[in-house]
């Protein structure tokens, strides 16, 4: 069952003026349910004086002069271990609300709640332009009032909330550059796509399928898009090379963003591993680790994990396929929720999502909407890596957007069917 001709748009119905009043009340509804829930749990006391060990550090670092520098505690020097966007953001914070203070920690999850208070209006618009009006509106009212979208905002100073509102953004793009495959429109979407990489180089594994999806669209209306698509490809990285020129030259290496996949794939691969990143063998965690990673410094550091987990790949590969498995599971039913500190959601919170995303998704390869193919990807190409790596359930949180849009999507087409045969039956 196609779309019903009510249900589609255009980019310029999309800009209508109408959705004004809807997109305000759904910020509004959105942030402060968000930030009435930060102060009900107070949420912005944390555990330990710096907020979540590696990006409080790198922000706490930045807004003292210091530079982007020793995430990890110490004086370890420059790093390339993070993405760069989110910490300078928070240093920003920092400086005003000053270093580790109440009111810095408050204001850091409030700019988290923009983050995702404006992700409401975001996944209407991305809706407009592929699953329809009807979805759009039940995914952003689900989004904005149900808690579990907003777990991660008023409770980790990380990039999630960040990388979601982009994921979203980029599909807008994506989506509109399909319908008018101009120039401008090209090279801003290369512009975004470097700055979300430089915000989360995770997000950089659906490029390739945004910009197939647009490419073929364009080719198929009979647009020029080769030599446009290479012009955004040098925007994209434009936007980069400062980032990648400074990592050059100060590790003398080419390093596309960060460099610590072999750490992270080494917490959770290793003889005896339960499949989540193990926190005694992290910097953080281990004062013995954190002199070796002074000692070897950061690349030597980040070649030492890789020869460890290179061992244990080539020791116990049978282990390796068995953590996998129990990865890809976890991923999606929720299971390492309850591993996290400082958490009170349980697996039903996350599992529900998974079971009716992937049922709209099934709908959505049977009808075939407009983007049907980025919700492909982003259900089977973006977990990939942390099927690798291990299993934590904050890093989905990037794509719960598209996986509300899928849920919603189930719901509605399971609705009008259900309409269909009544109408059938009253006749």
């Amino acid at each position: 069952m196609a779309l019903a001709p009510q249900e589609l748009v255009t980019t310029s119905d999309a800009a209508n003026p109408g959705f004004r009043r809807l997109y305000f009340a759904l910020f509004a509804v959105a942030f402060v349910l968000r930030i009435a829930s930060m102060l009900w749990w107070k949420s912005y006391n944390f555990p330990t004086p710096s907020p979540f060990n590696e990006v409080g550090r790198l922000i706490e670092r930045l807004a003292t002069g210091h530079g982007f520098s020793s995430p990890y505690g110490g004086e370890t020097g420059y790093t390339a271990a993070f993405p760069p966007v989110y910490p300078f953001l928070g240093s920003l914070l920092y400086r005003i609300f000053g270093s580790y203070t109440a009111m810095a920690r408050i204001t850091l999850l409030a700019m988290n709640c923009v983050f995702g208070a404006a992700n409401a209006i975001l996944i209407h618009q991305l809706s407009l332009r592929t699953l329809g009006r009807r979805t759009g509106l039940l995914a952003a009212w689900a989004w904005a009032l149900f808690p579990v979208f907003f777990r991660w905002d008023i409770t980790w100073i990380w990039e999630f909330s960040f990388s979601a509102l982009l994921l979203t953004w980029l599909f807008i793009l994506t989506m509109d550059l399909a319908e008018k495959g101009t120039v401008r429109r090209w090279i801003g979407f290369g512009a975004a796509w470097g700055l979300a990489s430089l915000a989360n180089p995770a997000l950089v594994s659906l490029l390739p399928f945004s910009g197939l999806y647009a490419a073929f669209r364009n080719a198929r209306c009979g647009k020029r898009w080769f030599a446009p698509a290479a012009i955004s490809a040098v925007m994209f990285f434009a936007v980069l090379s400062p980032w990648l020129l400074r990592n050059y030259e100060i590790f003398h290496k080419f390093i596309f963003v960060r460099d610590n996949f072999w750490l992270e794939f080494q917490l959770g691969n290793f003889h005896g591993s339960t499949a989540l990143g193990f926190g005694p063998l992290h910097p953080t965690g281990s004062a013995r680790l954190l002199q070796r990673f002074h000692d070897l410094e950061e690349i030597g550091y980040m070649e030492d994990r890789k020869q460890l987990a290179v061992t244990f790949l080539h020791n116990y590969p049978a282990e390796f396929r068995a953590l996998t498995w129990r990865r890809i599971q976890w991923f999606w039913d929720g299971t390492s929720v309850i591993y996290q500190a400082n958490e009170w959601w349980q697996p039903w919170e996350v599992w529900w999502l998974s079971v009716v995303s992937f049922l709209g998704l099934l709908f959505a390869l049977t009808r075939r909407p407009p983007g049907w193919f980025l919700f492909l990807a982003v259900v089977f190409v973006y977990p990939l890596p942390y099927y690798i790596t291990y299993a934590n359930a904050k890093y989905r949180h990037a794509i719960e957007p598209e996986l509300a849009l899928l849920g919603a999507y189930f719901f509605v087409v399971l609705y009008g069917e259900f309409e269909k045969a009544r109408g059938r039956k009253a006749t």
